[in-house]
């Protein structure tokens, strides 16, 4: 249960402190997928189903000069951050609606 409270934190911890850019470098979906891969016997080994696909993660290009217009691809790849976030809080509602209720306890008069 340690490796999933782990996994869930870090996965946690990824949406409240996500760059707040268009673009994401690569390295946050890394971070992601092996949050995945930590948690897969939680996932019922759905993983694929909550990643970021390889082609939403791409080399973004830039503009070199101006006249003639000239343009370049960046060395690292960068994905959407609306998308990432979308993986991230999808699996996030697939753990809280599989984990069975809590046992609350009443204080009080019950009826």
């Amino acid at each position: 249960m340690s490796k999933f409270i782990a996994a869930y934190s870090k996965l946690i911890s990824m949406k409240n402190n996500l760059p707040d850019y268009v673009d994401v470098e690569e390295s946050w979906v890394r971070q992601f997928h092996e949050c995945l891969e930590s948690i897969s016997d939680i996932l019922d080994g759905q993983v694929d189903e909550f990643k970021v696909p390889e082609s939403d993660i791409k080399h973004q290009e830039y503009q070199i000069s101006y006249n003639p217009v000239q343009t370049e691809l960046s060395k690292d790849k960068f994905c959407d951050r609306s998308k990432l976030m979308v993986k991230i809080d999808a699996v996030l509602t697939y753990i809280q609606l599989k984990s069975p209720p809590e046992d609350k306890k009443q204080i009080g008069f019950h009826a």
